[in-house]
């Protein structure tokens, strides 16, 4: 039986990605740090044990509004 991934790590448009859990019917702890620092997601990902990792990676992405498309009104 192959083990679940607990944890990945890498860098979206020079967004750093930080995803884990200690083991896999825990949540995940997700933190994405902008590339001035700051946090745009730091916390507990809420009733996520039964997520995948790659689930935790969109709601990393989503959470943090890494691909959020601007309204055609705003961009006037």
């Amino acid at each position: 039986m192959r083990k679940k991934a607990t944890s990945a790590y890498g860098t979206i448009n020079e967004h750093v990605i930080d995803i884990s859990r200690e083991s896999e019917d825990e949540d995940w702890y997700i933190v994405v740090t902008a590339p001035c620092g700051m946090r745009d997601y730091d916390g507990w990902w809420t009733d996520s044990a039964d997520k995948t990792i790659e689930q935790a990676l969109a709601e990393a992405v989503h959470g943090s509004c890494l691909f959020e498309v601007p309204d055609e009104d705003e961009e006037e």
